[in-house]
């Protein structure tokens, strides 16, 4: 299923868990280990969604249940060419149409100001540390894709 607000499409597809930002300490994996990873992650039943602009691909919003206690993770990334032109946004807020009664959270590097501003501009509440929170959305109008 798809939903097409303001023209940007988002395809509802299966995927994973956060990932950590390139940094000390952190090392990106090979791409056998990636692999693996990634096929486990489609076996998983949380939401993934591929982001498009014009019919092309060009980043995902995904949530993942870490703790069933806990509010879902939402990671989000646009490639680098597609930025600044509100594709992040528009994804977020599908999120919110599309799940409109799920607890949500996301960590966001403190250097990372775009981000930090992308949650907030999204209805996310800082938290203490790099967390923003967003505790269930309104109700969705009718005609807006299936609530999960």
């Amino acid at each position: 299923a798809a939903c097409e607000p303001g023209g940007v499409a988002v395809q509802v597809g299966h995927l994973g868990r956060a990932r950590k930002p390139a940094g000390a300490g952190f090392r990106l994996p090979c791409m056998d280990s990636h692999a693996a990873w990634f096929a486990r992650r489609l076996a998983r039943p949380d939401p993934f969604y591929i982001v498009e602009d014009q019919g092309q691909p060009c980043g995902f919003v995904r949530l993942d249940q870490t703790d069933a206690a806990a509010p879902w993770e939402v990671s989000i990334l646009i490639a680098q060419a597609a930025q600044g032109r509100g594709l992040a946004h528009a994804a977020l807020g599908l999120l919110r149409l599309t799940h409109p009664k799920r607890h949500t959270t996301a960590h966001v590097h403190p250097a990372n100001t775009a981000s930090q501003r992308l949650f907030s501009g999204a209805g996310y509440q800082r938290q203490a540390g790099d967390q923003f929170l967003s505790l269930g959305w309104a109700q969705k109008a009718a005609g807006d894709c299936d609530a999960n």
